[in-house]
């Protein structure tokens, strides 16, 4: 998921605002806390943006939501004018965003394994090692387990996508076989 204009605006100018305070992981740490509430009650976070409901009532809820969640600073600041904008559905944006600039700033990229079987730590640590040998660049490497893999793994870095599942080996020969066939 890419994340929109209005979330990459957001992104920039909370930057610049870390960037000058030095709080970038406190305020990275608070937008993922806000942003798993959003993610696991949708309701909540329809209700917060809901034009029906009067303003007033959505900054109370807002700042307590905040409050109990321990969030301050910036990442309190965004989340308030976020609020009154009706944006806070852009939040996970913003997160993505404000991770993809750090991330390139600090010469990282983020990179996503999945696999039919869970995989072993030596797998892992080759996986990234050889990630980090061709991007040139310390890989942050996540590990899912896909059960619909037939097996192999399935490796997303960035936007490239490197299939070496047997399903995609499976229907690779299939097609060449068609091919000689016909």
């Amino acid at each position: 998921m890419s994340a929109s204009r209005v979330a990459r605006r957001y992104s920039k100018a909370l930057l610049s605002l870390c960037n000058s305070s030095g709080k970038t992981e406190t305020v990275l740490e608070d937008l993922e806390k806000f942003a798993f509430i959003i993610s696991e009650m949708p309701a909540a976070a329809e209700a917060l943006d809901d034009p029906s409901v009067d303003t007033e009532t959505r900054t109370n809820t807002l700042k307590k939501v905040v409050e109990k969640l321990g969030i301050s600073g910036h990442a309190a600041s965004l989340l308030y004018l976020m609020g009154e904008r009706r944006r806070l559905n852009e939040v996970p944006g913003v997160l993505e965003d404000l991770k993809e600039r750090l991330d390139q700033a600090a010469g990282r990229i983020r990179a996503s394994v999945s696999s039919a079987t869970p995989l072993g730590a030596e797998q892992v640590n080759r996986i990234k090692s050889s990630l980090e040998k061709s991007t040139k660049k310390s890989v942050i490497l996540e590990t899912s387990v896909d059960p619909t893999l037939l097996g192999g793994v399935v490796t997303k870095v960035g936007n490239l996508v490197l299939d070496g599942s047997i399903r995609t080996s499976l229907q690779s020969v299939r097609e060449q076989l068609l091919n000689v066939v016909q």
